[in-house]
């Protein structure tokens, strides 16, 4: 059972993401905070696995708040949720945060982002073996950049939006520590071949 701490500034998110763990019976929520600050409290409090953590926030934002969880209790993961991917995304990953979903992303991805958190390790890359662990949705998105496809390929191929593609594709770079789409392309084909899958 994963114990879960949702985090968000907006009372509408909060409670369609409580009625969406509902649905997972592999999910137990544990706490519902409104900003940073909360985050902090309700996370020593109940020691979740996994913090679904807003970026904007008032009071103390989820960079900052996901900087003081990783500080303090690294067995905390942070999974990022956000509306747009700009630089407030690699902040949260380098202050720790384990992976990023997009607020518009189907509810699968959301699930699978927190059912795989836990196996990952903070900054977005764990190694495991010396291999860097990918989310089997993300695991997709390589092989399909791997075979030359584009972002709107990749997308109508999932079935997800453009902007939840470039969002896996940000893991995949920094799994890959690729900066372009070649580079992270070639690593796929390697790592795909090796790992089988």
């Amino acid at each position: 059972m994963i114990r879960l701490l949702i985090v968000d500034d907006h009372a509408v998110v909060r409670q369609g993401l409580v009625r969406l763990v509902d649905t997972a019976a592999d999910i137990e929520l544990v706490g519902v905070a409104s900003n940073g600050n909360e985050a902090l409290h309700l996370t020593a409090r109940h020691r979740p696995d996994v913090v679904l953590m807003d970026i904007g926030m008032p009071v103390l934002d989820g960079v900052g708040a996901t900087r003081l969880i990783a500080d303090h209790d690294p067995d905390v993961r942070v999974v990022v949720l956000t509306g747009a991917v700009d630089g407030r995304v690699a902040e949260a990953l380098e202050a720790g945060a384990t992976a990023v979903v997009l607020k518009d992303a189907e509810v699968d991805e959301v699930l699978d982002s927190i059912r795989s958190a836990p196996a990952r390790g903070s900054g977005a890359v764990a190694a495991a073996g010396g291999r860097a662990m990918l989310s089997p949705r993300e695991r997709e998105v390589l092989g399909l950049l791997s075979a030359g496809r584009t972002n709107r390929q990749i997308a109508e191929a999932l079935g997800i939006t453009e902007r939840t593609v470039k969002a896996h594709l940000g893991e995949v770079y920094r799994a890959a520590g690729a900066s372009d789409r070649v580079q992270a392309a070639l690593w796929g084909r390697e790592h795909l071949a090796r790992h089988g899958s």
